[in-house]
């Protein structure tokens, strides 16, 4: 397992220190009374998208950071412009190692996600309101009636569709141009 090594979190140096085995350390100092402050480990919390997390203080004002960006802040440095933390083939979002992260493109990283079955879209995202099927069906409404004219009250119009599924008229739209669930792409949306 090695040792565990500690660096300084950047930006709050002197507070909080980060290991390579992905534990933040809050330093002891004292506060501006004169109190001992620090000197224990924070506790992690799971976040929404369900990365471990902690809050850090600087100067009165509380920010959340999950922990694997501030391993890589730390022993990698900031990522470069349009790239993001990555976790490798080692483990969950809570493997936090160095040796398991890296800096690569959004891209990249949604298809790790779908590689380790974390990848949080269409029908498994906690917010979806329709089903894979039903975006599958969208297009194929849309299509049947286009022949109408377009003040016919049998054409499926995008506020009609959406009123059927329980959505905006534009969620319809985006559907219906392959903008959102881009992952049904390669299967048979729109076609008969």
């Amino acid at each position: 397992m090695g040792t565990e090594v500690w660096l300084p979190v950047p930006g709050y140096e002197g507070l909080y220190e980060v290991s390579n085995r992905g534990r933040v350390w809050s330093v002891p100092r004292r506060d501006r009374l004169g109190r001992p402050w620090g000197g224990k480990l924070l506790i992690e919390h799971l976040g929404n998208q369900g990365y471990t997390e902690v809050t850090l203080y600087r100067g009165g004002r509380q920010r959340t950071w999950q922990i694997d960006r501030l391993v890589m802040r730390a022993f990698v440095g900031p990522p470069p412009q349009r790239q993001e933390v990555c976790h490798g083939r080692g483990g969950p979002r809570v493997n936090h190692w160095p040796e398991n992260l890296r800096h690569d493109t959004r891209a990249s990283n949604h298809a790790d996600k779908k590689r380790d079955g974390t990848w949080q879209g269409g029908e498994r995202n906690a917010n979806a309101t329709l089903t894979e099927a039903d975006v599958i069906e969208i297009p194929r409404l849309w299509e049947s009636t286009r022949h109408l004219g377009r003040w016919h009250p049998d054409r499926w119009t995008q506020h009609k569709i959406g009123d059927k599924y329980g959505v905006g008229r534009s969620i319809i739209g985006r559907i219906i141009l392959g903008k959102n669930w881009k992952h049904l792409a390669n299967k048979d949306v729109g076609k008969s």
